[in-house]
């Protein structure tokens, strides 16, 4: 029997994401309503480049990047979360 891996709704996803997945886009001028203050990738674990677009998180107090131990790739766009400060934990080899 195959195990079932756990999925996610985000606001930066009109679909389900599952926690497998080893690249995530989080597009452009997303997740921008004042309920959203914080981004948790916590779920995603093998996730090894994230790329978060232009614009994105404008009410988002801060951007905590943690428990992605095989990410190897932050791309993260201009203006996003121009109100907030950016953490990242842990030992990434590249980011941009």
């Amino acid at each position: 029997m195959e195990a079932i891996q756990p999925s996610f709704m985000n606001c930066w996803s009109d679909y389900v994401v599952s926690s497998e997945e080893v690249e995530l886009v989080i597009p452009s001028n997303v997740c921008n309503d004042e309920e959203i203050t914080q981004l948790d990738l916590s779920p995603y674990r093998e996730v090894r480049t994230l790329s978060i677009g232009d614009n994105s998180f404008s009410s988002a107090s801060s951007i905590v990047i943690t428990g992605l131990p095989n990410v190897e790739i932050i791309t993260v766009g201009s203006g996003c979360g121009l109100r907030s400060s950016l953490e990242l934990k842990g030992s990434f080899c590249c980011m941009s």
